[in-house]
């Protein structure tokens, strides 16, 4: 099974809007759709702006929305205005869109605009044109499909119509019948006085068993209700034939949005204007020769070739820049008795103090002095190479005392031994507060992590928990959540930080995002999702 679209998540969350009884929360509902139309491409926006006309839902979320009412009127150009301003970003700028371009269905006589009682009347024939629409396209496989279920009886192949226990019987096997089938046969059951043929009551005359079929289909287009519905009907069957196109749009839209920039594959990179062209007099570059540096200055055309006892440049060697700042006053001058130095050695520390004229040449094989360790006195025996590393921090040794060996074990503590010193902290130790030295600052309760999930997070200006939450699961999972888990994700934050007020949080506040798993018995009481703010 196919995974539901972001578009057709965020079309069902507009519906599910419009079901929801109370105002506060319909409203609350349509605003978070609303943040998620501006998450979506272009593609995806159209994909759910059809998606809700479809299901005959753009004139209620007119009415929604306040974007007509019954005490408030508006003409096709302030509605195109509106269209216009919000685009399909929102469901209130689909809405207008939708009222716009059928305009001329929504009756109302000579008047030049509208109000919620027209878009009413226009709703309801919108929403049977809907389902007529449906009829027509799904009739006459249904006809067909109830002749194959029943291949030996001569009069049921012999009809062009469906009757009412031919709707019954095909209702009998929902298993054989596809969803847009289904709802073809509820549709003919629950209109067939006004949909079947022939019309009215029997007449001595006309024997005809009362049934539906394609012509009374027509029929029922034009005398079912009021102002009939061959407008409504007309623009039902325009918004399904886009339905197919703008919903592999919206597929492939998804997929470029959702695809790491890393992931995708790279274009070749034309030569770019700054590159030299080669000339044709070079010599040939030996297949032996170390690669070019990019930041090595170029070969002069007149220089003399090199040779071969002629060392390489090395690459870390910079060139001597015009731009090198003159010595300072504190730079020491280079003795002309310094021994010189190994090729091997190290480079000098800049703060080990200047080599006496008299010291003896470094060993290349020596390892490098720490900075921080004491001079080592001239008188003092030479250190053997298995000795163990001597502790900076460590008392100095006895002159009299025997060299320790590896495997010697230290002795005793005397009572006028040094205290030890403190243990030094490793690496990832975090570091002591300046209050009370070596101990680790305890957080508040709240704010104490329970796994390696957790997450602090920086309040930015626009934010309210409802998207923090949202967008937290998202990244998490991969997907977009569902309200339900947004909602319990919402509460552990309020809990876990001790937020008083949900709907009240500030830019730069700082909050800990719970992991999956949280602390047992920390589980938070329910609270009401807080309010989106207002749009801007």
């Amino acid at each position: 099974m196919t995974e539901k679209l972001d578009a057709q998540r965020v079309a069902d969350d507009a519906a599910a809007a419009l079901q929801t009884t109370d105002d506060a929360t319909s409203k609350t509902m349509l605003q978070h759709v609303n943040e998620d139309l501006r998450a979506l491409s272009e593609p995806e926006r159209n994909y759910v702006a059809n998606d809700l006309a479809l299901k005959g839902l753009l004139p209620d979320l007119a009415i929604e929305t306040g974007l007509v009412s019954e005490d408030k009127y508006a003409t096709k150009e302030e509605l195109a205005k509106v269209a216009a301003d919000e685009g399909n970003s929102t469901v209130n700028g689909m809405a207008a869109k939708f009222l716009t371009d059928n305009f001329s269905a929504l009756g109302g006589g000579p008047r030049t605009d509208t109000n919620a009682d027209y878009v009413k009347g226009f709703d309801m024939r919108y929403d049977l044109a809907l389902e007529t629409a449906n009829v027509k396209r799904e009739f006459g496989g249904l006809l067909d499909l109830y002749k194959q279920q029943n291949p030996n009886d001569a009069d049921i192949q012999a009809r062009d119509g469906l009757q009412a226990n031919d709707i019954d019987a095909l209702l009998s096997k929902p298993e054989a019948l596809s969803p847009a089938q289904s709802d073809a046969l509820k549709t003919m059951k629950n209109n067939f006085d006004y949909m079947k043929t022939p019309r009215g009551v029997w007449t001595l005359t006309d024997w005809t068993t009362p049934r539906v079929n394609e012509e009374s289909i027509g029929d029922f287009v034009n005398t079912a209700v009021p102002l009939g519905m061959a407008e409504q009907l007309k623009i039902a069957e325009a918004e399904k034939s886009k339905q197919a196109g703008l919903e592999e749009g919206a597929r492939q839209a998804q997929q470029e949005r959702q695809t790491p920039p890393e992931s995708k594959p790279a274009e070749e990179t034309p030569a770019t204007p700054d590159t030299p062209p080669v000339s044709p007099d070079a010599p040939p570059v030996s297949p032996d020769a170390p690669p070019v540096s990019p930041d090595a200055p170029p070969v002069s055309p007149d220089a003399p070739p090199a040779t071969p006892d002629t060392p390489p440049a090395t690459p870390d060697t910079p060139p001597a820049s015009s731009d090198t700042p003159p010595a300072t006053p504190d730079t020491p001058p280079v003795s002309p008795d310094a021994p010189p130095v190994s090729p091997d050695a190290p480079p000098a520390s800049p703060d080990a103090p200047p080599a006496s004229p008299d010291a003896p040449p470094v060993s290349p094989d020596a390892p490098p002095v720490s900075p921080d360790a004491p001079p080592v006195s001239p008188d003092a025996p030479p250190v053997s190479p298995d000795a163990p590393p001597v502790s900076p921090d460590a008392p100095p040794a006895s002159p009299d005392a025997p060299p320790a060996t590896p495997d010697q074990p230290a002795p005793p503590a005397t009572p006028d031994a040094p205290p030890a010193l403190p243990e030094a902290p490793t690496p990832d130790a975090p570091p002591a507060s300046p209050e009370t030295p070596g101990d680790k600052p305890t957080p508040p309760e709240s704010m104490e992590r329970d796994t390696a999930t957790d997450k602090e997070y920086t309040v930015v200006a626009g934010d309210n928990l409802w998207k923090i939450a949202r967008a937290h699961l998202t990244e998490l999972e991969g997907k977009r959540p569902n309200n339900a888990d947004v909602l319990k994700l919402v509460n552990g934050i309020v809990a876990r930080n001790n937020i008083k007020n949900p709907n009240l949080i500030y830019p730069d506040q700082k909050f800990i995002i719970p992991g999956p798993a949280t602390k047992p018995g920390a589980a938070p009481a329910p609270v009401p999702a807080p309010a989106a703010p207002p749009e801007s």
